[in-house]
């Protein structure tokens, strides 16, 4: 139930990660070096910049459960 609620604890980070995508794609639109920019890196450096908002913000959020160990099953082992 947690995970439903998790936008609307932290409603100014959710906020951030929208304005995020506004002011780059306000800035491409406007600014055509910056277009040049996108069209030549994409939009990692916007993922980027997301992924650290997603890391700071939701940090207290996330469930610290047990660390999942590998299995090392290969998926085509029956072979």
């Amino acid at each position: 139930m947690r995970q439903y609620c998790q936008p609307w604890c932290a409603f100014p980070r959710s906020l951030t990660l929208v304005g995020i995508d506004l002011v780059s794609l306000t800035l491409a639109w406007v600014v055509p070096f910056i277009r040049v920019l996108m069209l030549i890196f994409g939009f990692a450096w916007v993922a980027y910049a997301k992924s650290l908002v997603l890391l700071w913000g939701f940090k207290k959020y996330g469930g610290y459960g047990e660390i999942e160990q590998p299995t090392y099953v290969n998926a085509n082992s029956g072979w």
